[in-house]
């Protein structure tokens, strides 16, 4: 028989793959990374700060794990900037106030106010407007957009 179809020979097999994962990875420690659970925990982190990037995500988007690679790289680079992530199926006083229709989706923020978005997981923009806001880059750390799914 086949190793494809039922039997002892498919189970053998399947219980070789990695189980997948259903939500995004947690936050490496690292105190510029913060996960905010409340919209005032948000409100305070961004008046404390300079610069802060904040990422919404959901834990059943693949591509939000992804783009997470990418802000803890530039949270390890730059710990004196706050790196937020807000779950946007949890918050959603954060989710209407900035009009998050989709994840991931990400606000920068400079001395309080409201810079910019960006909405979608493309690697290379978000690493633009972090360059733009911090400086420097995280050079070949940085992830590879996911694949569009067919």
């Amino acid at each position: 028989p086949s190793p494809w179809t039922s039997g002892p020979a498919r189970s053998a097999r399947t219980a070789l793959l990695p189980p997948r994962q259903a939500k995004a990875p947690p936050a490496p420690p690292n105190m510029s990374l913060v996960d905010v659970a409340t919209a005032a925990d948000f409100d305070a982190h961004v008046a404390a700060a300079d610069v802060v990037a904040c990422h919404f995500w959901a834990s059943w988007c693949e591509p939000c794990a992804a783009m997470d690679q990418l802000l803890s790289t530039f949270a390890a680079q730059h710990p004196a900037a706050r790196f937020l992530r807000v779950e946007a199926e949890s918050v959603d006083e954060l989710v209407g106030r900035f009009d998050v229709n989709a994840v991931p989706f990400f606000t920068f923020h400079q001395k309080g106010a409201l810079v910019d978005t960006l909405e979608g997981a493309d690697a290379e923009a978000l690493a633009e407007k972090l360059t733009a806001r911090l400086g420097g880059s995280p050079g070949a750390a940085a992830p590879a957009a996911p694949p569009p799914k067919k």
